[in-house]
């Protein structure tokens, strides 16, 4: 099995929702047809971003250009819904239906007719199960007809609800919340000191702008002569002229 890991990327993505033993049991010719069934890229452009502060799981991708899946999985189409219905109703009893599971039905729609009739029940369940269509709380799906058609662009957040990544996420559920508040905590501890450095600023005076209490004399040189001094109102002292009520930020 581990062998063929390169060769079945998509396949042994999907058997890690599995659990071992049911994954343990698939055949090389079984797992041949996932990977087949299974396009890896839809798209000439298909670039996938990690979101990891909404939680683990959640993801942004954009993709752009023909969508390659329709006609290469219309030409490989080997049997219609009737026909699989027919070939399932001998592996899985009629009472458990797969039409909660279209994923999985499509899937089973672009394998040969054989390979279908080699899944067992069991089988048949965990490709069901491990092929969600939606597997986040938040699953938003843009169109960008701008772009060309088929361009689209898709936001998922939230708890992972699949199995194999749930079992992860369970290990520990504070990471996610602890993390939120953290960044919260940090964003509004930033906020309080910037506005509480902008209120000190502007609650000191500005020394240029506040009056003295206390002036204090200075010498006026350019008044030369008793007359002079005293005229502008000033005094005569020792032979110089006295400005005793001179500020000293003048």
């Amino acid at each position: 099995m581990s062998s063929s890991l390169h060769k079945f990327p998509n396949a042994h993505r999907m058997l890690l929702r599995m659990s071992k033993e049911v994954g343990a049991t698939f055949t090389q010719a079984q797992l041949q047809a996932i990977e087949m069934a299974l396009l890896p890229r839809t798209h000439m452009i298909d670039m996938r971003l990690s979101l990891p502060l909404l939680g683990n799981g959640a993801y942004v991708v954009f993709a752009a250009g023909p969508n390659q899946r329709k006609t290469a999985r219309s030409l490989e189409q080997h049997m219609t819904p009737t026909a699989m219905t027919d070939v399932l109703s001998n592996i899985v009893n009629r009472s458990q239906s797969l039409r909660h599971y279209p994923n999985a039905c499509r899937m089973l729609q672009r394998m040969p007719k054989e390979i279908i009739a080699s899944f067992t029940p069991i089988q048949i369940q965990a490709i069901a199960v491990a092929l969600v269509p939606r597997s986040h709380v938040i699953d938003v799906n843009m169109g960008l007809p701008l772009l060309g058609k088929g361009a689209y662009l898709k936001l998922a957040a939230g708890p992972n609800r699949r199995a194999h990544y749930r079992n992860l996420q369970n290990r520990n559920p504070f990471i996610v919340p602890a993390v939120f508040a953290g960044v919260v905590l940090s964003a509004a501890s930033i906020f309080g000191l910037v506005r509480l450095r902008s209120s000190v600023l502007l609650a000191s005076p500005d020394p240029s702008f506040t009056p003295e209490e206390a002036f204090h004399p200075t010498v006026v040189p350019f008044k030369e002569d008793q007359q002079a001094c005293e005229e502008s109102l000033r005094q005569w002292m020792n032979g110089q002229c006295v400005d005793k009520d001179h500020d000293p930020i003048f």
